[in-house]
């Protein structure tokens, strides 16, 4: 993030990253780079935090609860600064429970040493522990999204839980430069626009389940502007 703040606007150097992972760090740390002044192409998926158990213990969110609050449980998170980092810290806040968070380089760490049963349990993006539920390895409990994903929609979202969290969007997109000029950035968003409707893209993205949500730049830099504030609310959080 600090090398690309300072990336020639050319058209041809671009970010890509899990939104908003950037502003997530720019609150926990100091940093010379501004997520506001990148400016937004397109994002072309969306994805929530997932939050899964081995299969051999809890069956049921209320289960896990219970046990949550009769003692401090290891989770997993994908990393500081990172999506579910915040997820994990806002979901605990609201619930009222303590963790003992273990941090690993990304969701697929903490995915596996769940699976070896060397935690209670991991919240992490919901495509990374798809192949491990499949085969009867590890059980979802609850997905931190405003509404169910098609391709898990028997897992209760929170607000079906009666939990009422501030969902933060998890988007996946490109970025430019900034300064970059708006018709450069008409033709960019026009690409990705077009490359997002392809066959090809919507089949490879089908068979990894990803959640198509096609989102041009003036919606994608909306959606930039109204998060700063919203994770603003926690930085203090963020830092502890």
């Amino acid at each position: 993030f600090e090398k690309f703040q300072k990336t020639d606007p050319d058209g041809y150097s671009l970010i890509t990253y899990t939104f908003p992972k950037s502003i997530i760090m720019e609150f926990m740390d100091q940093t010379s780079y501004r997520t506001k002044d990148y400016v937004p192409i397109f994002s072309w998926s969306r994805s929530s935090q997932l939050l899964v158990v081995h299969a051999d213990t809890w069956k049921t969110f209320d289960e896990f609860l219970k046990a949550a609050k009769a003692r401090t449980l290891s989770g997993g998170l994908s990393g500081r600064g990172s999506t579910t980092h915040l997820t994990g810290l806002l979901a605990m806040d609201e619930l009222g429970i303590k963790a003992n968070w273990v941090p690993y380089e990304g969701s697929a760490g903490s995915v596996a040493a769940l699976a070896a049963q060397h935690l209670d349990y991991t919240i992490c993006l919901a495509t990374s522990a798809v192949s491990l539920i499949q085969a009867g390895k590890l059980r979802p409990l609850l997905l931190f999204s405003d509404k169910r994903d098609p391709y898990m929609p028997d897992v209760p979202v929170a607000r079906d839980l009666g939990i009422n969290m501030d969902i933060i969007p998890t988007l996946r997109g490109v970025e430019a430069p900034p300064k970059t000029s708006p018709a450069l950035v008409k033709i960019l968003e026009d690409g990705f626009s077009k490359a997002a409707k392809d066959p090809r893209f919507i089949e490879v993205a089908k068979k990894r389940q990803l959640i198509l949500q096609p989102t041009g730049s003036r919606e994608f830099g909306k959606i930039v502007t109204e998060a700063y504030p919203r994770i603003g609310k926690y930085q203090q959080m963020l830092k502890e």
